[in-house]
């Protein structure tokens, strides 16, 4: 804020340079090199977790629906 209490937008010190697609690929490329892949054993434990919870949540909300539905039909 400057004196009269007005908000400033901070100068950029470098211009912003165009895109490009070869600095990206290059990049991108160096930060799935850091990524941690999970073992194939792992990726089979996570995804038979995410099924199940899927199946759960599935469950809950369709006995939600019943019971809804028939209290509506009670009401109405």
């Amino acid at each position: 804020m400057n004196s009269r209490g007005d908000k400033v937008m901070p100068k950029l010190s470098k211009q912003v340079k165009g895109f490009s697609p070869s600095r990206y690929l290059r990049e991108t490329r160096a930060e799935l090199r850091k990524v941690t892949w999970p073992t194939r054993d792992e990726a089979v434990k996570l995804t038979i977790v995410v099924l199940v919870t899927i199946l759960v949540m599935a469950i809950l909300l369709g006995v939600l629906d019943l019971i809804f539905a028939k209290v509506l039909d009670l009401v109405i």
